[in-house]
């Protein structure tokens, strides 16, 4: 450092400097109009038919259930539904008066409520930003999951406080680096992923925390993760089922062929919880139904879950988002 002050805490990291700016507290981002969701798109890629039988008839499913149905020439009737599970939705929020853009956290009360921020972008020339939100948590919640979801969002103060007392700081073209008036961003524990892997419902990582942290993420009241994207997972499902075939040569109906369904759905990587016996939680949310077809191969079902992650390990910084309320 050429000139000013500079002083370090905990494994020699930065707390102050001259010549860093510090992350101070903006706002928490709230939500707006703009959501929509997964299983309500399922329409869109029902399936009444494949290649080696006819479709007809009616058939009725579930409102998020993708299937397939087939006979020939009266033969009995065989179906295959896919339902899709727990809801995911896009939602969409806002953040107002940030002077940069947005370093996000975000906190999940219910350890079964999942959320990672994609696609940030400002508003015309304004202060202000809207993002879409990956959002996933038990069937049946839409209206209750909202509660759940904190989301904290900091940014480099072009300006210093106005009011207050105590030290400030600035670099050498005149901008706040650093102010003690502010809410400073404190990083109280980190947590380090080294391995992923499990199935969608049941993600399993080797993970810890900081050793000797400055605040634990065990006694943090509401511990916020930093949003970041760390994985591209696939999940591809085979189902078997069969269905009733004509036999030209008896002219009657004897027996069925056995077929697949192949259901391939994307996945992000999610958020972060502490769980109740100190250990960390990652989930996965999905996203689009990359694609879903009938009359794949003969028999049996089979379920595989490619990860895709990025470099490991990976370190994920959390702050205390109760000190921001």
């Amino acid at each position: 450092m050429g000139y000013g002050l500079i002083t370090t805490g905990y494994n020699n990291f930065v707390l102050i400097s001259s010549e860093e700016k510090s992350l101070t507290f903006g706002n928490k981002a709230y939500r707006k109009a703009g959501d929509y969701y997964i299983q309500d798109l399922a329409g869109g890629y029902k399936v009444f038919n494949n290649t080696d039988y006819n479709s007809s008839g009616s058939h009725t499913t579930g409102v998020y259930q993708l299937y397939c149905r087939g006979e020939v020439n009266g033969c009995a009737a065989h179906s295959a539904n896919v339902t899709l599970p727990d809801e995911t939705g896009f939602w969409t929020y806002q953040v107002d008066n940030l002077d940069s853009y947005p370093t996000i956290f975000i906190n999940t009360t219910n350890i079964n409520t999942a959320a990672t921020v994609i696609g940030v972008k400002r508003i015309g020339t304004t202060k202000s930003y809207e993002f879409k939100v990956l959002v996933s948590f038990s069937s049946g919640r839409r209206s209750s999951a909202e509660a759940e979801v904190n989301i904290y969002c900091f940014h480099a103060k072009a300006t210093s406080s106005s009011s207050g007392f105590g030290l400030n700081m600035y670099n050498s073209a005149g901008e706040p680096t650093f102010n003690v008036n502010d809410k400073l961003l404190v990083i109280g524990d980190i947590l380090t992923v080294t391995a992923i892997g499990g199935t969608k419902e049941a993600p399993t990582e080797t993970s810890s925390f900081l050793a000797s942290p400055p605040t634990a993420a065990t006694s943090m009241s509401k511990p916020a993760f930093l949003s970041m994207d760390w994985a591209r997972p696939s999940h591809e499902a085979l189902n078997s089922y069969s269905v009733g075939q004509w036999d030209s040569y008896d002219g009657e109906c004897d027996g069925s062929n056995s077929y697949r369904t192949k259901f391939v759905q994307k996945f992000i990587g999610s958020s972060f919880n502490v769980k109740s016996d100190g250990t960390a939680r990652l989930h996965v949310s999905g996203t689009h139904i990359d694609s879903f077809q009938c009359g794949i191969g003969g028999g049996g079902s089979a379920s595989n879950m490619t990860w895709n992650i990025g470099q490991l390990p990976m370190y994920v910084p959390i702050t205390d988002g109760a000190k921001y309320d």
